[in-house]
């Protein structure tokens, strides 16, 4: 949900909610990051002790926050978590009062980037939490292409691959698609 929609609800609210990140964007709307955060942190407002928010541990301004309700479902790539969703050497584990569960393999994901892999941690918590079995979560993350625009592959002319990230439309989207190639790119910006 955006920034621009939640500055109006009123009822809206999410059995499961998700915030991947938190970095300056619409800043020419909300005049401050800071009244971007109040926006987008107001997916929150209305959701109940038996809703869950999933947040990602590794954002600096959502690792702060602290939720009396929702519950919170944290997610992590760079540590183990000793709930929520992380990385166990290649999988992709859930930890909850039952145990570790083995959701996928990293090698399932089939999109570029270390913000894709926090986009499925993401995804795969909040399938896990609505009863997907986790042989199902890795299917669809193994068949998931990838949406237009978002480092989106169009051709590969001459041996040289050409790949559209029109989407990246702040500073930290464009930053993290270029971390998602290993180097020697050229790079059209507008």
């Amino acid at each position: 949900v955006s920034s621009f929609q939640l500055e109006w609800i009123d009822s809206f609210r999410p059995d499961i909610s998700v915030a991947l990140n938190l970095t300056p964007d619409h800043l020419d709307r909300h005049a401050s990051f800071e009244n971007y955060c109040r926006a987008k942190l107001r997916i929150f407002e209305n959701q109940v002790e038996r809703d869950v928010a999933v947040l990602n541990a590794d954002d600096s301004v959502l690792a702060r926050q602290s939720l009396r309700r929702p519950r919170v479902c944290w997610f992590s790539r760079t540590r183990g978590l000793p709930a929520g969703a992380s990385l166990n050497g290649t999988r992709i584990v859930f930890r909850d009062d039952h145990g570790e569960t083995v959701l996928l393999d990293r090698g399932d994901i089939g999109l570029r980037g270390e913000h894709n892999l926090e986009n499925v941690l993401a995804a795969a918590s909040a399938a896990w939490l609505i009863g997907v079995p986790a042989a199902a979560i890795a299917a669809g993350v193994r068949s998931f292409p990838g949406v237009e625009h978002r480092i989106e592959f169009v051709a590969d002319i001459g041996g040289v691959q050409f790949f559209n990230d029109s989407k990246a439309t702040n500073v930290d989207a464009a930053l993290k698609a270029l971390d998602a190639f290993p180097g020697g790119l050229l790079v059209i910006l507008g």
